[in-house]
């Protein structure tokens, strides 16, 4: 009985690892894009601003 059990709360570990891993990159990607985002739309104003 403690065997299928174990099997099940194992693979519960390790999907939910899997998925915190996946929502850390997306965070991680999510960021980037947007500090991308905020340095293209910057750039401009700061190029007008220099002219």
């Amino acid at each position: 009985m403690n065997g299928p059990i174990l099997d099940i709360l194992l693979n519960l570990i390790v999907l939910s690892g899997l998925i915190g891993v996946l929502l850390l990159m997306w965070i991680l990607i999510i960021s980037m894009i947007g500090l991308f985002l905020k340095e293209v739309k910057t750039t401009p104003k700061s190029k007008e601003e220099v002219e």
